[in-house]
């Protein structure tokens, strides 16, 4: 994932580098060397190249969207499902703003939805913040071993627990999320005029839902 700072910033940069990659290609050439000695046709490709629409391959949470919001509190929603003796207990309850704080700080390590599950439960046993984001990579598999959770049951969970949520109050849902300060306009800009595709594992659904009603 990209850390958001100036995402105008990226598209820009993703432009400039997508005209470079065009003239290159077509050039036969690369920095440092000389382009073939038919430099007529050359240009004719250039400009042909250079003239076709850019395409553009942009993640979405952290670069169009900031969805840490919703998707911590879908986390604590969805722990209180698989762990109620933990999550529904007035002592959880009143944790959770230090939780909901804590998991924006451990975000960046996050790769799937189901894995804010896992995160919020090693947050409430204690684990610090700092550990989290060096060792993640260690800690899911050790944490889903130890709770005997199933990755399959986990990413199902999730989902569910974020259908209900936008079933019962989509305004309710929505309101965590929000599209970065200066993203909507260019985004709007490159469906119109280029060619451009969201990456992510966030299922389409969402997606969809978020860049209808906030872009």
């Amino acid at each position: 994932h990209f850390l958001h700072s100036s995402v105008q910033a990226q598209v820009r940069l993703l432009i400039c580098c997508g005209r470079t990659s065009a003239m290159m290609i077509s050039g036969r050439s690369v920095a440092g060397m000389r382009p073939a000695a038919d430099a007529g046709p050359t240009r004719a490709r250039v400009g042909k190249c250079a003239a076709a629409k850019r395409l553009f391959a942009l993640d979405f949470d952290g670069v169009i969207c900031d969805s840490c919001g919703e998707s911590s509190m879908s986390a604590f929603k969805a722990a209180t499902v698989q762990w109620p003796e933990i999550f529904s207990t007035a002592e959880a309850e009143a944790r959770k703003p230090e939780l909901l704080e804590k998991m924006r700080a451990v975000r960046p390590v996050v790769e799937t939805g189901y894995e804010n599950v896992v995160q919020i439960r090693c947050l409430y046993e204690g684990m610090g913040v700092q550990e989290m984001l060096d060792g993640w990579s260690s800690i899911l598999p050790a944490h889903m071993k130890t709770w005997e959770l199933e990755r399959a049951k986990l990413v199902q969970l999730f989902g569910k627990v974020r259908d209900d949520w936008i079933a019962a109050d989509l305004a309710g849902w929505l309101a965590p999320n929000r599209i970065y300060e200066g993203v909507a306009a260019p985004v709007a800009a490159a469906l119109a005029q280029e060619e451009l595709y969201i990456v992510t594992t966030k299922p389409a659904a969402y997606t969809e839902i978020l860049m209808r009603e906030m872009a």
